[in-house]
């Protein structure tokens, strides 16, 4: 003990692998960020810091020298991984002088105040880290076995990282594979301190006790974490955790305020929400759309026929160059409690108002809506216009502060419920903030695309007949295309899109028909979100992915307003009902006093405040909750470490865990599960009992189980002609069992585990043989002999 320092006293392979695994787990976590690319170098970077770690511990260099030999050491590895992530063609000088090159201009960015582009600088900060970490825990394993050493640090940064990567729905596992690990890792260096304890005293350690303690490890931490994380626990009693847990991240985030000019590279920077539609949208050029999961919409069951969905997400209004713009001039905030928006009254709009409950698989800011949007679960933000009248106009509502990956909310909609007679006989008395604001056209737009408009229309008496026209010739005359090239530079791009190119996806149909409709002089604009997605079969409820995001034409019709229109050729065709006499509903009563339209029996019972739905948990209170499985595991570990260390509680008379775990359901008035009885049953068996099990169970794999009238011997014999190479230790444990059972002398319980510890063994390796598809040997009826 005292020459520690000098020699690998604590060397041992079960802990160095679980080391690898702890920190290769916390090393994957960050890579699944994907906050950057090649952040796989640090698991390279990691391994050989490890390495390094205990070829220095098992050194006698002191302290300083191991840790000037460290920094070397890390340099060099650090750098070349780096190299790795330059073009394989340049040779080595040449990747070391851009890596040189790329730094200084890294160090320079951030001197002045830039945000810094290249994301080399994130990936030496993260290959440092892991580099000083894993080093560390190397050193410490072999010179001081200590596992808080060890585990801290490991711990702080799997916390940190999964605190700051917002999409933890999916990744959750990370954690809990770590916390699992560790507490093995625990557990093995408690058997260690044992076990040289047990040698200073010269005391006889038995060759199977080290796997008695993994394998008391394994189960401790399986049942542990799964009690903990099955524990039916109230959201509300966390919320203590959830107040401490933010004053704790509360100087990680100034310091992320600090260096948010360091993290400019990275492609979903540290804190940063993405945003799905920003204040504007570009035509673009298109991109091939993946099958990732968004969002899901839990919709309410009686909407008003011929209704489809459309998620939004944002409107628009000023279209200029290839580009929309939303021109919101107002940010309100709104309350759950007390939303104060006073929207336009559309007295032909069906006053019903609707229920829908959003699931968001990611982090979001800006909120996915159903138009008209009347109010929403959640503190937010609204971008609005306040018109003339004193209503609002939204563009967009953005939650405050963000809701992270997994969360849920509620909004309460008006939907328009138009029918086809209804917009017909609108009329075009527009509200003059409509007319100034959504009759704006583009100074590029030709002659041609405005003749174009009147060409559709001409024969169409209203404008919604009108905007049907328009819809069924993009439809019909435009092929749809994910992608299409770059719109040439002198031409106005709509113009180019219909006459030319005659081809495009949802923004450029769209557009298209907001314009043509603005030259006739209908009010019309741009929305942008989601289109309905998958119905989930056998229930109300949407599931959105990725390649439905979607823009489509909104145009305003009085006293019904903003109604939306399918151009896009890849969309289904938007039917709604005619509106003849049979397709109308009965008319429900308006509340002439309110302007949300909402019917007065429902408008007391309408909730205001937000209610967490029961099957979503926030993904801070899954981490906490996790944290707590941690802190029962640690506290737990702690009781076991001071009761091995007492004296007046020797170790050895303490019950075996399952006995414990059978006597704990016991007290607190549970039967215990019929696997935890039988558990319990055998672990109270003397030891060579136990051994001589092993025996019956190994028949039992090979499928050779005997009649219960079989003795001992007769079952070494069945066993021996099976596996000719387990007849000596199969006897040789059959010895010891009638010694210890029928005999005067004691038995030789080192000899009969060692026998079982054999045939334990080599019925693996015949059980494996047989999966490989080996033969089976053939076996004499019967023989009652052992001669």
């Amino acid at each position: 003990m005292n020459n520690q320092s000098s020699s690998p006293h604590w060397w041992d392979l079960p802990t160095f692998i679980l080391i690898i695994i702890i920190y290769t787990t916390v090393s994957m976590r960050l890579i699944m960020t994907e906050w950057a690319r090649h952040l796989s170098i640090t698991i390279p970077v990691m391994y050989l810091g490890l390495l390094a770690g205990v070829t220095l511990g098992i050194s006698r260099f002191n302290k300083t020298r191991c840790f000037l030999f460290s920094v070397y050491y890390g340099i060099f590895f650090i750098v070349w991984q780096l190299g790795t992530t330059i073009n394989q063609d340049f040779p080595w000088y040449e990747r070391l002088i851009i890596i040189k090159t790329r730094i200084g201009v890294t160090t320079t960015q951030l001197i002045e105040q830039k945000p810094v582009t290249d994301n080399l600088f994130f990936l030496l900060l993260m290959a440092s880290l892991f580099w000083i970490l894993s080093s560390y825990a190397g050193f410490t394993f072999i010179r001081y076995a200590d596992p808080w050493k060890i585990i801290i640090p490991s711990g702080l940064s799997i916390v940190i990282l999964h605190s700051y990567d917002y999409y933890v729905t999916k990744k959750i596992w990370a954690l809990v594979v770590y916390l699992f690990f560790v507490l093995i890792l625990m557990i093995r260096f408690v058997y260690l301190h044992q076990r040289q304890k047990w040698r200073s005293s010269k005391t006889y350690i038995p060759s199977n006790t080290g796997l008695l303690f993994l394998r008391v490890a394994v189960i401790s931490a399986m049942l542990l974490l799964i009690i903990v994380w099955v524990a039916p626990v109230e959201a509300k009693s966390f919320q203590t955790a959830v107040n401490a847990w933010e004053q704790i991240k509360r100087p990680f985030k100034e310091i992320r305020q600090n260096f948010v000019n360091a993290f400019a590279s990275l492609q979903s920077s540290v804190g940063i929400v993405p945003e799905y539609y920003s204040s504007s949208l570009d035509l673009g050029r298109g991109a091939s759309l993946s099958d990732d999961q968004l969002f899901t919409v839990l919709t309410p069951e009686n909407v008003p026929d011929g209704t489809r969905f459309y998620w939004r997400v944002r409107v628009y209004e000023s279209y200029e160059d290839g580009q929309w713009r939303s021109m919101a001039s107002d940010s309100v905030s709104v309350e759950p409690a007390n939303t104060n928006l006073q929207y336009p009254v559309d007295p032909g709009r069906r006053p019903n108002d609707y229920i829908f409950y959003f699931t968001s698989v990611r982090p979001i800011s800006t909120l996915f809506l159903v138009p008209q949007p009347l109010w929403v679960s959640v503190p937010a933000q609204a971008e609005l216009v306040v018109n003339e009248d004193d209503t609002v106009d939204i563009f967009a509502i953005k939650a405050a502060p963000y809701l992270p990956a997994g969360s849920s909310y509620r909004t309460r909609a008006s939907l328009a419920g138009a029918t086809i007679l209804a917009m017909q006989e609108a009329g075009e008395e527009y509200p003059d903030w409509v007319t100034k604001r959504y009759l704006q056209l583009p100074a590029s737009m030709t002659q041609r695309t405005k003749d174009l408009a009147l060409e559709i229309t001409q024969e169409q008496p209203t404008p919604y007949d009108k905007a049907k026209a328009i819809t069924n010739f993009l439809r019909n005359s435009i092929k749809y295309s994910e992608t299409i090239p770059n719109p040439p530079g002198a031409q106005d791009v709509i113009d180019w899109f219909l006459f030319d190119h005659r081809e495009g996806f949802c923004n450029y149909y769209a557009t298209a028909q907001v314009i043509l409709l603005r030259s006739l002089g209908i009010p019309a604009r741009l929305a942008a979100g989601y289109a309905q997605g998958e119905p989930i079969e056998l229930t109300n409820t949407y599931l959105v992915k990725h390649r439905d995001a979607h823009a489509w034409p909104e145009v305003y019709f009085p006293g019904l307003g903003w109604i939306e229109f399918e151009p896009t050729a890849s969309q289904p065709i938007l039917d709604r009902p005619s509106g003849e006499i049979q397709d109308i509903a009965p008319e429900i009563p308006v509340n002439p006093q309110n302007n949300h339209r909402i019917e007065p029996e429902r408008e007391e019972s309408m909730p205001v405040q937000d209610t967490p739905l029961p099957e979503n948990q926030s993904p801070l209170l899954v981490i906490l909750k996790s944290l707590l499985a941690g802190s029962v595991i640690a506290a737990l570990i702690i009781v076991g470490i001071l009761v091995l260390k007492s004296n007046k509680i020797p170790w050895q008379s303490l019950p075996p865990f399952p006995v414990f775990i059978e006597r704990a359901l016991r007290k607190i008035g549970l039967a215990p599960p019929e696997f935890i009885k039988k558990w319990a049953y055998r672990a109270s068996l003397p030891a060579i009992s136990q051994a001589y099990l092993k025996l019956n169970e190994s028949l039992a794999r090979l499928g050779n189980l005997p009649n219960p009238n079989k003795t001992p011997r007769e079952r070494a014999f069945i066993l021996g002609n099976i596996i000719p190479e387990l007849s000596k230790p199969a006897h040789t444990l059959v010895n010891q069992y009638e010694l210890a059972t029928y005999g005067i002398s004691s038995p030789d319980i080192i000899s009969a585990q060692v026998s079982s510890q054999q045939i334990q063994r080599l019925i693996f390796r015949e059980y494996v043989r047989r999966l490989l598809g080996g033969s089976t040997p053939h076996l004499p009826e019967e023989n009652n002999s052992d001669s």
